[in-house]
């Protein structure tokens, strides 16, 4: 197996998850949940994709099948808001990130039968997705790249179950509240952890020694998705920022302290503005 790169894709602008892309051209508008977007799906209709690429998509993991092999990457969906990114490739790929305009431009979905469309922030389709057989073999796909997730009920019920409430006493947080540099509350270390969250919709996140980042979003209600991105493993004294954004279901203000709560509403941080 080749040695896998890092790479976060960019280009999505914040948003609110409610109502994102309500005026899309999706094939019927139908309705659709996250559950519905697990699955092997051929892509079409998606600028710089091939005849023969294929997207399989498990539990907030996705994989991009293209014929120099497999661009691994991570999901998150809420209500019909969709975030996509990938984060590693084969060096048969390039030594440069390969482009995947389509993924990074999608804010949200629509399901009709088996289709999914893929929708940019102005409603347009930025790719369909299709049940459509499976992947011919390749030489660089693996048995378990082309085969078909199949995640338990209770797994694909925790993809679409609303996450706790705001606390009482505490504020929704809002994308515009959000945007920022961020600081573990309290805490004083050598190192430096913290978040930004950037106004296109991006992230970087730190532990202090350990890098990350990816797509985030957030709800009127304080609902708050973000992708994980790759990072190192080195041991240092700091602050798991990184942990706090990419599992956190909320966001919330008590006063001038953002807290991010996990889906349970337990608190996973708190952060102060830098």
């Amino acid at each position: 197996m080749s040695t896998a790169r890092v790479v976060l894709t960019v280009g999505f602008v914040a948003l609110a998850l409610t109502g994102c892309a309500g005026a899309g051209d999706g094939p019927g508008g139908g309705e659709g949940d996250a559950a519905d977007l697990v699955g092997m799906w051929k892509v079409a209709d998606a600028q710089g994709e091939g005849d023969a690429t294929w997207l399989r998509m498990d539990v907030v993991e996705l994989r991009l099948l293209r014929d120099c092999g497999v661009l691994s990457g991570s999901w998150r969906s809420a209500d019909d808001t969709f975030l996509g990114v990938t984060d590693g490739w084969p060096a048969e790929c390039g030594d440069d990130e390969p482009a995947v305009p389509w993924l990074a431009d999608a804010v949200a979905f629509r399901v009709s039968d088996d289709t999914v469309a893929l929708l940019g922030e102005d409603g347009a389709v930025v790719a369909t997705l299709t049940h459509d057989g499976a992947p011919d073999p390749s030489d660089v796909w693996t048995e378990d790249d082309t085969s078909v997730p199949t995640p338990d009920a209770d797994t694909l019920a925790a993809l679409v179950d609303e996450p706790a409430a705001v606390p009482s006493g505490m504020t929704a947080a809002t994308s515009e509240g959000i945007v920022g540099a961020w600081v573990p509350e309290g805490l004083t270390v050598s190192t430096e952890p913290g978040v930004t969250f950037d106004e296109n919709g991006t992230y970087s996140a730190s532990d202090g020694c350990n890098g990350s980042g990816g797509r985030w979003a957030v709800g009127d209600d304080g609902r708050f998705l973000a992708t994980s991105g790759a990072s190192t493993m080195m041991g240092c004294e700091g602050a798991p920022v990184p942990s706090w954004v990419a599992g956190a279901s909320r966001a919330a203000f008590d006063g001038q302290t953002l807290v991010l709560l996990d889906a349970d509403g337990t608190e996973l941080g708190r952060l102060v503005a830098a």
